[in-house]
C-alpha cells in the first residue's frame, strides 16, 4: 500500500493524470480486496488455532480477541468502499496506517495475552487463571464458537 501511495505521489503525468489516477484506483482497489481476503483467512486460521488450544475457556479474553479481529475486517471493508471517491494514494496510505496501528495494538493487547493464557493451560495453572476471569453473564453460545 505504501508503494502505491508513493507511486501516485511521485509519478503524476502531466499528459494524462486522469488515466494514471484511474489505473492506480483500480490497482489500489484490487490490492485492498486481496488484503481483505488474506486478513479473513488469517483471522479464521488464528481463531481456529486458539479455539483448539482452549482459548474459549477464558471467556472475556476470547470474546475481546474475536471482536478485535471483527473490527479490523469491518474497517478494511469500509476503506474498500472509498475506492471510488478517495484519491488512490491517500487510500493506500490510510490502509497502510490502519494496518500498522491495528497490529501495534492487537499483538500486545490480544495475541500476547492469548499466548500467556494458553501457557497457563499447558502448565496446569488454568484453574487459578479462570478464577480471575469474570464469569460470562450473557452466556452467548455465538461467542463460544
Amino acid at each position: 500500500m505504501t508503494e502505491l501511495w508513493q507511486e501516485s505521489v511521485s509519478s503524476r503525468s502531466a499528459a494524462s493524470p486522469g488515466l494514471l489516477e484511474s489505473c492506480l484506483r483500480l490497482q489500489v482497489g484490487d490490492e485492498i480486496e486481496q488484503l481483505i481476503q488474506y486478513c479473513r483467512s488469517l483471522v479464521a486460521r488464528e481463531e481456529q488455532a486458539l479455539r483448539r488450544a482452549g482459548m474459549r475457556r477464558f471467556g472475556q479474553a476470547w470474546r475481546e480477541h474475536k471482536r478485535s479481529h471483527a473490527r479490523l475486517l469491518r474497517r478494511l471493508e469500509r476503506r474498500a468502499r472509498h475506492c471510488a471517491t478517495e484519491p488512490p494514494g491517500e487510500l493506500a496510505r490510510n490502509v497502510a496506517m490502519l494496518l500498522e496501528d491495528y497490529w501495534a495494538l492487537h499483538f500486545p493487547d490480544h495475541d500476547r495475552l492469548a499466548l500467556s493464557l494458553l501457557a497457563l493451560l499447558e502448565s496446569g495453572e488454568a484453574e487459578q487463571a479462570l478464577a480471575i476471569e469474570p464469569p460470562d453473564a450473557a452466556g452467548s453460545t455465538a461467542d463460544r464458537r
